[in-house]
């Protein structure tokens, strides 16, 4: 384990993954926090309309976004050494270029999405705020300025809830959620946005190279979107804006372990590079079957305490969709496995294979919900999220079985795990009705966790300096 008096002995990129790490988990529980707040000071026709509006926002944040952050950024950074302000500049600039068409679009299909007309300019304005945002994060990154990335990321959470708080008080529970987004978000983005303007939005040499190393990815980036959103698109169309604010809820318990894996993925996927790029691929699979399995047994604890979380955080009108914190809180561990493929791909040079994949489970969420959440409600549209990312897994790991050796172990246990978790989660949904047959029943996947965690640690040790 790693003691807060060794914090400093570790290399600054281990520190500045650890700090992320704490960000992103203040971040989802300030979320939570103010979740039993808002659900029970909002209607959940304004609570679902708010949740909606949140959806289609990460939707086309996806595409800005892109141009303002990831690879395309990191690698610019190197090109334009002494001009990162003109690179920041041109990444805001091609955003908001994007960002208008995406907008018109919504508001021509502002009856298929349930979108409103008045909330368009709103978007629009969300859109520029968050790619300054992402730019300015990037930077840091880039930088290593891990403290000023944390703040930023934990106070723009605390914020967007608190002022919200007080706009309910006095407008529309929808708009005053819109409006406390967007608020903070200004504020936040408002240095970023003022030096981009000084040192110009459009630098020719710029825009091609955030074009060229962005959009072969966006595709991919598109379609996890998709997989992420679709099944909230779909339930709101088939049973409305108060299905969706019991749904978002549900969603919000089940998928809450993704801050962990987005964390590790950050932080793994140095590491992973360097261990492939030596070859060594036994104790990669194993450090990933050791975190499979800690997820695994976390996944187990999410679904056993499921009701009293959903009790805590909702008023019982909500406790409808509690069905469908299963098969969500159960996507969590293929979400992970499929993030490890795609870094994979990218080492063999093969990015198509994980948009391939990637898009083929967007494919299959859409269709499942088509068919399912007309018929199983809540939970076939749980059940149409999980089904995604299992086939994108199979069909990733399918496609680069062909191109490299995992071993022949390390799907059948990854295979193990998923079914070990599946058939505790299905033990605690069944135990519901008493509280004390699901603490005993995560006494093995307790002790499960102790263990991954570990044999996990000889990752953290080679991070120390």
């Amino acid at each position: 384990m790693i003691k807060i008096k060794h914090f400093k002995d570790l290399r600054l990129p281990a520190r500045a993954s650890i700090s992320y790490t704490v960000a992103a988990a203040l971040s989802k529980a300030a979320g939570l926090l103010f979740t039993p707040i808002f659900t029970r000071t909002m209607s959940a026709e304004d609570y679902g309309g708010f949740t909606l509006y949140i959806t289609v926002l990460g939707l086309c944040t996806v595409v800005c976004t892109s141009l303002t952050s990831g690879g395309a950024m990191y690698k610019g950074y190197g090109v334009f050494r002494s001009e990162r302000q003109v690179l920041t500049g041109s990444a805001l600039g091609l955003s908001i270029t994007a960002a208008l068409p995406i907008c018109l679009l919504v508001l021509l299909l502002g009856g298929v999405v349930g979108v409103a007309p008045w909330l368009v300019p709103f978007l629009f304005l969300q859109l520029v705020c968050d790619s300054a945002i992402s730019a300015r994060l990037a930077e840091l990154r880039y930088l290593y300025s891990y403290r000023e990335a944390a703040w930023l990321t934990v106070l723009t959470s605390l914020g967007t809830p608190l002022l919200s708080l007080f706009l309910i008080e006095v407008m529309d529970g929808t708009l005053a959620r819109v409006i406390g987004l967007l608020s903070v978000s200004a504020v936040a983005a408002f240095p970023t946005l003022f030096g981009a303007v000084r040192h110009g939005l459009k630098n020719s040499k710029a825009w091609a190279h955030l074009m060229k190393y962005s959009l072969p990815m966006l595709p991919n980036a598109l379609a996890s979107s998709v997989i992420a959103q679709a099944d909230k698109l779909i339930l709101a169309a088939y049973l409305g804006k108060e299905a969706l604010a019991s749904y978002a809820v549900a969603h919000s318990i089940g998928i809450g372990l993704t801050f962990v894996t987005a964390s590790l993925g950050a932080a793994l996927q140095p590491w992973m590079m360097r261990k492939l790029a030596a070859g060594e691929k036994d104790q990669l699979c194993r450090t990933v079957l050791d975190i499979s399995t800690g997820l695994g047994a976390l996944t187990v604890a999410v679904v056993a305490l499921a009701p009293e979380a959903l009790g805590i955080l909702t008023p019982s009108a909500y406790a409808s969709a509690l069905p469908a914190i299963l098969p969500i809180a159960l996507s969590v561990l293929p979400n992970f496995t499929l993030s490890v493929l795609a870094i994979i791909c990218v080492h063999r040079e093969k990015p198509s294979l994980s948009s391939v994949s990637t898009l083929s489970g967007a494919l299959v969420n859409i269709l499942a919900n088509l068919i399912l959440t007309p018929r199983l409600l809540y939970f076939g549209a749980g059940v149409s999220l999980l089904s995604a990312y299992v086939f994108a897994n199979v069909l990733c790991f399918a496609l680069i079985s062909k191109r490299v050796s995992l071993g022949g172990r390390y799907p059948f246990r990854i295979a193990l795990i998923f079914g070990f978790t599946t058939v505790f989660s299905l033990a605690a949904t069944a135990l519901y009705s008493s509280l004390p047959a699901r603490l005993a029943l995560l006494i093995l996947p307790a002790l499960a966790l102790a263990r991954a965690a570990r044999s996990a640690s000889g990752y953290v040790s080679e991070v120390r300096g």
